[in-house]
């Protein structure tokens, strides 16, 4: 959680790198609109669902303000919703005010991929094949009390069917998956991402 400055107005905000755009709700609009008369609401087309949700948010509307956080700032593009959710700053917007960086960078990345390269070297058995810990069950421990949720199924484009099957074979075989033949509480879809090398 960050305090970031929109439209002069201070407001807490919870950083989410999976977030599409910056969300606020009505209480939270009621006190940037009283701090900043000049913003007004416009309409949105706009379709967000919250996690796991089937529902589509309630959005009262959109507005642009200056964002600030320390002494980086941009104009952001926020959206409005009807109840009582957490404001959210969105990936694009956290990037540019530097709360939030992807990847790595920086002038010692040689560096430190050529030390990883020696001790990937000098410890080449360790390193060999999956890594895959045997003769361990894990318990992952669930609060009950949580509702599940099944996220649907994502349709895998027709190019990739075949190299999925023929990965999800390959696990099979190394027993690192299982196939589960009945009904799961929770479900998550695939998501398949190419490689560099082609593979999947």
């Amino acid at each position: 959680m960050i305090y970031v400055n929109v439209g002069g107005a201070t407001i807490q905000m919870l950083i989410d790198s999976g977030a599409s755009c910056n969300i606020v709700n009505r209480n939270v609009w009621s006190a940037i609109s009283y701090n900043d008369e000049t913003l007004t609401l416009s309409k949105s087309t706009k379709r967000l669902f919250s996690y796991g949700s089937k529902e589509p948010l309630q959005i009262l509307g959109t507005f642009r303000a200056l964002t600030k956080y320390r002494l980086r700032e941009t104009y952001a593009e926020f959206a409005v919703v009807n109840g009582d959710y957490i404001s959210l700053l969105g990936k694009d917007t956290a990037v540019e005010l530097g709360v939030l960086r992807i990847g790595v960078d920086g002038p010692d990345l040689c560096s430190v991929v050529s030390e990883l390269d020696k001790i990937v070297a000098s410890r080449n058995p360790v390193f060999d094949g999956v890594g895959k810990l045997k003769k361990f069950q894990l318990k992952i421990h669930v609060d009950k009390t949580v509702t599940p949720v099944a996220q649907p199924l994502r349709r895998l484009p027709f190019n990739v069917r075949k190299s999925v099957n023929k990965k999800l074979e390959e696990l099979k075989k190394m027993d690192i998956i299982e196939k589960v033949n009945n009904p799961t509480a929770w479900v998550s879809p695939l998501v398949v991402v190419p490689k560099k090398n082609g593979e999947i």
